[in-house]
C-alpha cells in the first residue's frame, strides 16, 4: 500500500496525470495503513483488556475514515475541496483528524507503556524471589480459580520437601541454601507444563497443581522430580558441588466433595510418610475409604482388595 501511494504522485508531478490521481492514491494508502494497524490493535487490546489500546484503535478507525472520505470526494471530481489550499470541510477535517492522531496516539502509546509496566510490576509480586515460581497467596489464588472454572473437577497435587534443608544451612551457608531453592525452581519448571501450576508453599517446601491429572499421572511427575533432583549438582560460589534429594507426596482428587485444602493435605500427609520412610522418594497419598462404602465380596469369589492396596 506504501508502494502504491508513492507511485501515484510520480506521474503526477511528471505532469502525466491529473493531481487528484495522487490524492487518490495517498488517501486509498494511508487509509489502508490506518485501518490496518487500528485492527491489530483491537485484536492485541481484547486479549489484554487495555483502555489504551481501545483508545489508540479508534483514533486509527477515525484517521481510516477520512482518509477514506478524502479519497471519495477525489473520485466524486470535488477535487477543489482536498487540495492543501482548500479551506473546505474535507480538507480542514483532514488536517484536524491528523492533529488528533499525533496527540491521541501519544497519549495512548504512553498509557500502553503505563499499562506494561503496571502489569509487570503485578507479575512480580506474584512471583517468589528466589525460584520464580508463584508465592504461596498466587498459587492457591490460582489454584482455587482453576477449581471453580468448568473443567477443573479433576486434577492431582504433589507437595516437595528438600532433605536436610536446615543442614545446608548450616554446614555451607544461606547463600547455598539459597542457591539450592533456584536450583529446584528451575528443575520444577523443566519438568512441569506450561498449564501446571507450581508455587513455593513455603521455606524449602514446593506444591504442584497439575491440571486434568490422574494418580499415575502425579505419581510419574513427582518420580521424575526427586529422580532430577538427585542427579543435579548445584555449584556454589566458592567453586563447590552440592547435592540434595527430595521428598515427596502425591494425591489426585477423589471426586467433587473433595476439596483443594483436602487434596493438598492428603499429599502433604504423604510428604511426611516419605520423610520417615527415609527421605528422597515419592510417595502416594491415598483417600481412605469409609468400612460402610465397600461391597461385600460375594461368596466364593476371591478377594483381591487387600492385595491392590498392597500393591498400592
Amino acid at each position: 500500500m506504501n508502494l502504491l501511494g508513492v507511485l501515484g504522485t510520480v506521474p503526477v508531478y511528471q505532469g502525466w496525470l491529473p493531481r487528484g490521481v495522487a490524492i487518490l492514491t495517498v488517501s486509498l494508502a494511508l487509509g489502508s495503513n490506518f485501518a490496518i494497524s487500528a485492527r491489530l490493535i483491537w485484536r492485541h487490546q481484547r486479549s489484554t483488556r487495555s483502555r489504551a489500546g481501545l483508545l489508540a484503535a479508534g483514533i486509527l478507525a477515525a484517521m481510516a475514515t477520512g482518509s477514506s472520505l478524502r479519497g471519495i470526494y477525489n473520485i466524486t471530481g470535488e477535487r477543489a475541496n482536498v487540495l492543501i489550499s482548500s479551506q473546505l470541510l474535507p480538507q480542514v477535517g483532514s488536517l484536524l483528524l491528523g492533529a488528533l492522531f499525533t496527540v491521541g496516539s501519544s497519549l495512548g502509546f504512553l498509557a500502553m507503556v503505563n499499562e506494561r509496566q503496571r502489569r509487570e510490576l503485578e507479575t512480580h509480586s506474584r512471583r517468589d524471589g528466589l525460584t520464580g515460581l508463584l508465592n504461596r497467596t498466587a498459587f492457591f489464588e490460582a489454584a482455587h480459580a482453576y477449581v471453580a472454572a468448568p473443567g477443573g473437577e479433576r486434577f492431582g497435587v504433589v507437595m516437595m520437601d528438600i532433605d536436610w534443608f536446615k543442614k545446608i544451612n548450616d554446614r555451607h551457608g544461606h547463600a547455598a541454601g539459597d542457591t539450592t531453592l533456584t536450583q529446584l525452581g528451575r528443575l520444577i519448571t523443566q519438568h512441569t507444563r506450561l498449564s501446571d501450576l507450581a508455587g513455593r508453599y513455603g521455606g524449602e517446601e514446593f506444591c504442584l497443581l497439575l491440571k486434568d491429572c490422574t494418580l499415575a499421572e502425579a505419581q510419574r511427575v513427582a518420580q521424575q522430580l526427586v529422580n532430577a533432583a538427585a542427579r543435579q549438582s548445584v555449584r556454589l560460589p566458592g567453586g563447590q558441588a552440592l547435592h540434595f534429594t527430595l521428598s515427596a507426596g502425591y494425591a489426585q482428587r477423589q471426586g467433587l466433595h473433595e476439596s483443594l485444602e483436602q487434596v493438598i493435605n492428603r499429599a502433604d500427609q504423604a510428604l511426611y510418610e516419605a520423610k520417615h520412610a527415609g527421605r528422597n522418594r515419592a510417595v502416594a497419598g491415598l483417600p481412605t475409604a469409609p468400612p460402610e462404602s465397600v461391597p461385600a465380596a460375594p461368596e466364593g469369589s476371591t478377594d483381591n482388595t487387600g492385595a491392590a492396596s498392597q500393591a498400592a
